[in-house]
């Protein structure tokens, strides 16, 4: 913390001797960022939400300053994320809905204005995944469906051009898992298990998702003795 502080200052200096310098802008706008993360990681929610702000603004003014720059675009949707899982973590679900939603339009034009960058389609069903919990939340189980499977939709592409990505096929489980848990048709945990063993006999499960494979495992063996027409897990 003591180091991101620092640099903070160091930022904070060098901005205000060059205040037309976009480059000094951003690199506050990430010291900001880090000692947000920190004040999260510490519980500190109100110190975390000062210091998002803080960044909001300024990526806010690099964005209206340059409107054609993808980057700063997308800094000001992550800035958008962060002020987001704040409201989340406060319980404030429609402040969070309407950051989420500012994130998502920004989301949108990214990945239509470039197709086949995979990092901005990934940030993209980060967002629908993102107002899909919203919508959970708020007892809006139609409206996460949509989301959810608007993400899932994405994450299938994804993992279609690059199978062995751990990330891409993980993202498709946490999708599936979402979809159950709010039962949504067409969905069932030997979906789930599926895609996890999967990732297992491919190399890339990771060993802390161990325990979500046993898990949907052992959802799918009881799903498929009380629906048995939804399979059964082998």
């Amino acid at each position: 913390q003591r180091s991101y502080e620092v640099g903070l200052e160091i930022a904070k200096r060098l901005v205000a001797a060059d205040e037309s310098n976009a480059d000094y802008q951003r690199d506050l706008s990430v010291s900001y960022n880090k000692i947000g993360d920190i004040a999260v990681a510490q519980g500190q929610l109100e110190n975390a939400q000062r210091s998002y702000e803080a960044m909001l603004e300024i990526r806010k003014q690099l964005v209206a300053a340059d409107k054609s720059n993808a980057e700063y675009q997308r800094d000001l949707s992550i800035s958008f994320d962060k002020i987001g899982d704040i409201a989340k973590s406060q319980g404030q679900l429609v402040d969070a809905k309407r950051s989420y939603e500012a994130g998502l339009e920004i989301r949108k034009r990214l990945a239509a204005a470039d197709k086949s960058n995979a990092k901005y389609q990934r940030d993209l069903s980060i967002s629908y995944d993102r107002l899909g919990d919203i919508a959970v939340a708020q007892g809006q189980l139609a409206n996460a469906q949509r989301s959810y499977e608007a993400g899932l939709e994405i994450r299938k592409r994804l993992a279609a051009a690059d199978e062995v990505n751990a990330d891409y096929q993980r993202d498709i489980a946490v999708s599936l898992w979402k979809l159950v848990e709010i039962d949504s048709q067409g969905h069932n945990w030997q979906l789930v298990y599926a895609q996890l063993q999967k990732m297992k006999d491919n190399g890339i499960l990771a060993p802390s998702d161990e325990r979500f494979l046993q898990t949907a495992k052992e959802n799918a063996e009881r799903e498929a003795i009380t629906n048995p027409s939804s399979g059964n897990a082998e």
